[in-house]
């Protein structure tokens, strides 16, 4: 979860503040941000966090523990912003356009 303490948070909140920025500003010749852009970003800051080096002279390779880590930790990331943006958009459109699973329930006897 992303809920770390505020002492914590102060520690990387400018440079995800800048990072941000950076993917929503124009004129760098690719127009405003893409999903290529936070693909590239989220995967450098994994790599970095993966094969950061442990000592000077070697580059630490991941074990399985590590890189099953990090993997459920991008789960937990993709579950959260579900939970707390996509849903409640879903339940919105339930509400607008009428709920699927109304008919489901009403006809899955018949499969």
């Amino acid at each position: 979860m992303p809920y770390i303490p505020a002492t914590r948070r102060e520690d990387f909140d400018a440079l995800v503040t800048a990072i941000v920025q950076m993917l929503h500003t124009e004129g760098t010749g690719y127009g405003t941000r893409s999903p290529g852009d936070l693909n590239y970003v989220l995967t450098k800051i994994v790599l970095g966090y993966l094969y950061q080096k442990k000592d000077k002279s070697i580059v630490h390779s991941p074990r399985y523990a590590e890189l099953n880590e990090v993997m459920g930790v991008l789960e937990c990331v993709k579950q959260e912003l579900y939970r707390r943006d996509a849903a409640p958009y879903e339940d919105q459109k339930i509400k607008e356009n009428g709920d699927v699973y109304v008919w489901w329930n009403e006809y899955k006897h018949k499969f």
